[in-house]
């Protein structure tokens, strides 16, 4: 369901990120992230490449982007670039320290019927975690996303749901009762996993 808060949860888990982690990198399409947070966004080659050296050089610890510039038409390709982007660089750094990568609305920008054409989502979700990159992802479909994935995700959010589908899922797998799901208010969300 739209509009019951998954971008501002999202949001506020890159804030408390903030101290957590050696470098946080977001695909932010909708220019929300970088608003919000008052990050700044990344819309060029150059805007990207300058953030990724400053990460790279410890010198920040933000990378924000947008594929407006660089994937007008296609975020769904802009996205797996910056997936693609993000797990080079995370390879090639020190992998002792902390990262993490957050993407909204992920189902919009990637597929999950044929998600494993995507290189770099999939290197991410599959190797990710070997390189301490830890993922933020919120979606619409996460039933879908969490079948495709092989049950890689650590921690669900689950807001108010109309969707019986969605609604068995949380109740029968997560073991969320029914009525902690249906009696939740726009913006609150119940939790599952580590």
């Amino acid at each position: 369901m739209k509009g019951n808060g998954k971008t501002t949860k999202l949001i506020n888990e890159i804030r408390r990120a903030r101290p957590k982690y050696r470098a946080v990198f977001c695909f932010d399409p909708k220019h929300q992230v970088s608003t919000a947070l008052g990050l700044p966004l990344a819309k060029s080659r150059s805007e990207l490449v300058d953030q990724i050296r400053a990460v790279a050089a410890n010198k920040s610890k933000w990378v924000c982007w947008s594929p407006i510039q660089l994937f007008p038409t296609d975020y769904t390709k802009g996205c797996d670039f910056f997936c693609n982007i993000v797990y080079d660089l995370v390879r090639s750094a020190d992998s002792r320290f902390p990262k993490a990568i957050f993407i909204d609305e992920m189902g919009e920008f990637v597929p999950v019927t044929n998600i494993q054409k995507y290189r770099g989502v999939m290197a991410i979700f599959n190797s990710g975690r070997v390189y301490h990159l830890h993922n933020y992802f919120s979606a619409q479909q996460y039933r879908e996303f969490h079948n495709k994935l092989r049950f890689n995700k650590t921690k669900l959010f689950a807001f108010k749901h109309d969707n019986a589908d969605s609604v068995k899922m949380l109740t029968d797998d997560c073991g969320i009762a029914l009525d902690q799901l249906k009696n939740l208010k726009r913006g609150e969300c119940v939790t599952w996993g580590n």
